[in-house]
């Protein structure tokens, strides 16, 4: 099954007939749970720290008060990176689809 402009998805209650509004209101909810201690888990993950302007950060809290563009932009890379990978979900039809990070769900009428 792949995306068609007549589905209609749902996601926490709401009724999405469009793939990019869906894809912004599921960016905005990881966005807004994905918090200091999971991008301290990803950090972890990555070797245990991360590097900005020649300055080793270890946490994202001292990444966040170090180099606050780089926290950002390293926060919107993942986001991205998730909601990336939810979007093929949807595309391909892989229904229902759980947003990581939220208890939210992507379910289609179908």
């Amino acid at each position: 099954m792949i995306w068609a402009d007549n589905m209609a998805y749902w996601y926490q209650g709401e009724e999405f007939t469009e793939l990019d509004t869906l894809m912004e209101a599921v960016r905005l909810d990881v966005d807004g749970y994905f918090g200091d201690s999971d991008l301290d888990s990803v950090i972890a993950q990555r070797g245990g720290r991360v590097e900005a302007d020649g300055t080793e950060y270890r946490t994202a809290v001292s990444l966040k008060r170090g180099n606050p563009s780089a926290y950002r932009a390293m926060r919107d890379e993942i986001v991205a990176g998730i909601v990336d990978r939810l979007r093929n979900s949807v595309e391909l039809g892989e229904l229902p689809a759980e947003v990581p990070y939220t208890s939210g769900t992507i379910e289609s009428d179908m």
